[in-house]
C-alpha cells in the first residue's frame, strides 16, 4: 500500500500493481481514510520550510494513527540548522506525546528493523 499526495505522480507504483491511496497530511479526514487497516506507517514528512508546520503535520498523523489503531510508525525527517535549537525543545515534547498516545517509546530505525524484520 502506498499513500501518495498525487496519484498522477505514483503512476509507476500503480502500473507495478501497488494499491495507492491519496493523502493530504494537512487534512485529518484524508489521513483517517488513508490509514484504515494499516498496520505500519512509514512516514516521510512533507517538504515544508517551517519546522512548526512539520510538527503540526506530525501531530495530525499521530492523531489519525491513534484513531485508526495503527500499531507501528517509522518516521523520517530532518531539521535545518537554522531551526534546530528552537525545534528540538518542541520535538522533545512530541516524544512525550508520542509515548502517551501510542504506549511506546520512540526507537531507532536499526532497533525497529532488527526487532520486526529479522532474517534467519
Amino acid at each position: 500500500m502506498a499513500l501518495v499526495h498525487n496519484k498522477n505522480h505514483a503512476r509507476s507504483l500503480i502500473d507495478a500493481g501497488y494499491e495507492t491511496r491519496e493523502i493530504d497530511f494537512q487534512k485529518l479526514a484524508t489521513l483517517n481514510k488513508a490509514l484504515k487497516n494499516i498496520d505500519t506507517l512509514v512516514y516521510v514528512a512533507s517538504k515544508t520550510y517551517s519546522v512548526f508546520d512539520r510538527v503540526r503535520e506530525l501531530e495530525k498523523v499521530l492523531s489519525a494513527m491513534q484513531e485508526n489503531h495503527v500499531a507501528n510508525l517509522v518516521a523520517m525527517s530532518f531539521i535545518s540548522l537554522e531551526d534546530s535549537a528552537e525545534a528540538m525543545g518542541y520535538l522533545h515534547g512530541l516524544n512525550d506525546d508520542f509515548s502517551h498516545l501510542t504506549g511506546h517509546e520512540p526507537e531507532s530505525m536499526e532497533h525497529f528493523l532488527a526487532r520486526n524484520y529479522q532474517t534467519n
